[in-house]
């Protein structure tokens, strides 16, 4: 069995802080970090990337800011996984991953083979203080399956905190890629998100 280790708790926040700030549109990014060995990855850190309908599905779009940052993280880290979180998703047994995603974590996997697809799953939010809210997915054989890994590195007092920082609305500061497309100034990975 494979793991996921998270670090420290931000990557995780930041992943649900993208959906806080826009909880009725489709958001996606990416988790950043490294693998440790064979069987277990590190995620260090998140992007979002886009928040609306027609940027997620414009593909130069996410392009454009996977290479940007590839770029920023250098060669000891890369882009380990990819998130997303819809306004529709609904966790039935015939349930699929839309196309878009798919194309995109495809991508990911191939330039890291072990990268998880991690779907928000929309009515698990009301339970952030007890359980992680996705549900993962691995490439095997060149189809999505879900993914029967451990994720390590959340205590249950990141859970408190998570509350926390959700009553003070932290998520209103957090910028994606799109918002940054807008205006560069603005820096997509939140270095200064007070987490």
């Amino acid at each position: 069995m494979s793991s996921t280790i998270f670090s420290e708790s931000s990557p995780y926040f930041k992943s649900l802080f993208h959906s806080f700030k826009f909880p009725f549109a489709p958001i996606n990014g990416v988790f950043i970090g490294k693998r440790k060995d064979d069987k277990t990855v590190e995620i260090t850190d998140c992007v979002p990337l886009c928040h609306s309908t027609s940027s997620i599905c414009t593909t130069p779009l996410v392009e454009m800011a996977l290479i940007q940052i590839d770029r920023i993280i250098g060669d000891d880290l890369t882009i380990v996984g990819y998130y997303f979180g819809t306004d529709y998703a609904e966790l039935s047994s015939d349930f699929t991953v839309p196309s878009i995603h798919t194309s995109i974590f495809t991508k990911i996997s191939e330039n890291f083979p072990g990268a998880l697809l991690w779907m928000l799953e929309d009515k698990k939010l009301n339970q952030l203080s007890k359980s992680m809210v996705f549900k993962t997915y691995q490439l095997k054989s060149s189809k999505l399956v879900p993914c029967d890994c451990d994720i390590k590195g959340l205590q249950e007092s990141d859970f408190q905190t998570l509350a926390d920082h959700l009553e003070k609305s932290t998520f209103d500061s957090l910028v994606d890629f799109e918002i940054h497309t807008d205006n560069p100034s603005l820096d997509y990975f939140n270095k200064s998100l007070k987490l």
